[in-house]
């Protein structure tokens, strides 16, 4: 797959908008060109963006209210590059649903009161109750489902469903991240008295724990597998009661610690670039793993003194949000040689979410109200 989606944080839409406004000090670069995506929509948001341009997203049907605190559900929708605007279900309100968009074109939510949906070409597809987590480039998808009473990770692949099991002792699992050769990686929770999660990796119809990090504990530390890239890399983080260390696998667990830094990891790309979050005087930030050395990506400054990412792309671009608080209502940004770019100076809020290898970012803004805009930023040709 070409990135891998944030899934460890989630991103929050606002209950209560403030004033917008350029400020001193950011760094401002006329290169990003914003369009709204719907125009007829009462409130809309953008979460996933593939490599041929499509982007799906939710919108409010006009005549209702915002997004949050909606009593009705709001539609899933697909944006073509040409413009076109294709409804193509509905999904429940939530603060960050989880819509999965590949390269084919294939999405997948979940429908209230019927369950999780495959569409492709106009065409609809049950896929069951599968608490869906990630879609590969071949239309495999995995999450996790009911099997006796206890929840399993399962894959699904042209309309069949297979429990991809526990690892021995233990009574909970699931599938969070596959690659397009159709490696999945996930969790494992070992049953009480010292009950621990662990990392595996599924890989040709065998489980592998992957095991945890020098100098923790096995018995009482937790380690968890979030994402997996193209050449198999796995990215995660192992705890106990004292720190959290993420790790990147392949074959073994390497600590990305720096020195006394330890980030907590949030993204993973194809080139095996990390990004995550440490703080910093007390402040998130967000910061760039490569080949040992960590670099600070800082914050948009100002009153935006927190940051923290949400993707990054091959070309090792990165986006995310910086604001007041560390949760929460923000600026979009997106980073990249060594400069971090406000793409919404402007708007009282604005939120950056997925972005693809030719650099198109996806996202929302607020436009005053409570509304919401679906918005793609691209770069201007002058």
């Amino acid at each position: 797959m070409r990135r891998l989606r944030l899934l460890l944080v989630a991103l929050l839409l606002p209950l209560a908008l403030g004033s917008g406004g350029a400020r001193p000090g950011v760094v401002l670069q006329p290169t990003w060109v914003m369009t709204e995506l719907d125009a007829r929509g009462e409130a809309s948001a953008a979460y996933a963006v593939n490599e041929r341009g499509d982007v799906v997203g939710t919108s409010q049907d006009p005549g209702g209210v915002a997004v949050s605190g909606s009593r009705d559900d709001p539609r899933v929708v697909v944006w073509r590059r040409d413009g076109r605007m294709t409804v193509i279900g509905r999904t429940h309100i939530d603060l960050r649903p989880v819509l999965l968009l590949n390269d084919r074109g294939q999405v997948v939510w979940k429908e209230p009161g019927v369950g999780w949906m495959l569409w492709q070409d106009g065409k609809e597809r049950k896929l069951g109750w599968i608490g869906a987590r990630a879609m590969n480039e071949r239309g495999q998808i995995v999450g996790s489902s009911l099997r006796e009473g206890r929840f399993h990770a399962v894959l699904w692949e042209n309309g069949r469903l297979r429990d991809l099991g526990l690892l021995p002792g233990h009574v909970f699992s699931e599938a969070t991240s596959i690659n397009d050769s159709g490696a999945v990686v996930g969790t494992s929770l070992r049953a009480a008295p010292g009950s621990a999660t662990r990392a595996v990796l599924w890989r040709a119809k065998t489980m592998r724990d992957l095991g945890v990090l020098p100098g923790f504990d096995p018995s009482s530390s937790d380690c968890v597998a979030s994402q997996i890239n193209r050449r198999g890399q796995v990215l995660g983080y192992c705890t106990d009661d004292r720190r959290l260390h993420a790790f990147l696998w392949n074959p073994s667990m390497r600590d990305l610690r720096v020195g006394t830094r330890a980030i907590y990891p949030d993204a993973l790309n194809d080139r095996a670039q990390v990004v995550g979050t440490l703080r910093v005087s007390g402040n998130l930030h967000p910061f760039l793993w490569v080949n040992g050395k960590l670099t600070d990506l800082g914050t948009l400054g100002g009153e935006l003194t927190h940051a923290w990412p949400t993707a990054i792309n091959t070309r090792g671009q990165v986006i995310g949000v910086s604001g007041p608080a560390p949760a929460g209502r923000g600026h979009a940004f997106v980073w990249e040689d060594g400069v971090m770019t406000d793409l919404a100076p402007t708007a009282a809020v604005s939120q950056a979410v997925d972005m693809n290898d030719e650099g198109q970012i996806v996202g929302w803004i607020a436009t005053g109200g409570g509304r919401t805009r679906a918005v793609l930023w691209t770069r201007s040709s002058n």
